[in-house]
């Protein structure tokens, strides 16, 4: 048999993604952990691969991490319209999530959450924010 060898860059060539951490207090637990992606989520079902990386790059964090709380960033990304982009963030239970979103998403976001012809913004929704100090406040209140 012929295997060929691949990478997840050759599957999901326009998304990159990060990790930042802040541990609890002088521990080495981690309080709150922020996923970054950056870059432009495919349109349509061409998108289910990036919709797998993002899922996975999440479920990772948590495993490796272990934190309290997560951030998913998506200031610095794009995405119009794709197939399963809402999966993507169910793997977030029991751990205190919130999402940071920003203009190239914020649309698109808000017409996937309420629907095509809603007025609502995304961050009417109470786990999206686009201020991420706030974002931050919300996590941390969550400890008390």
């Amino acid at each position: 048999m012929n295997f060929q060898l691949v990478t997840i860059d050759e599957y999901c060539p326009t998304l990159t993604y990060d990790f930042r951490i802040k541990h609890l207090r002088d521990t080495h637990l981690v309080d709150i952990l922020i996923i970054s992606f950056h870059g432009n989520y495919r349109d349509g079902s061409t998108g289910k691969s990036d919709a797998g990386l993002i899922k996975g790059i999440i479920t990772t964090g948590l495993s490796v991490f272990r934190p309290f709380s997560l951030l998913i960033d998506f200031t610095d990304f794009e995405y119009n319209w794709g197939d399963d982009f809402n999966l993507s963030f169910e793997e977030t239970e029991p751990t205190a999530s919130v999402i940071l979103i920003g203009e190239k998403c914020r649309r698109a976001m808000s017409t996937l959450t309420f629907g095509m012809a809603t007025d609502k913004d995304i961050v009417d929704n109470e786990f999206f924010f686009d201020d991420f100090d706030k974002a931050i406040d919300k996590l941390e209140s969550k400890h008390v």
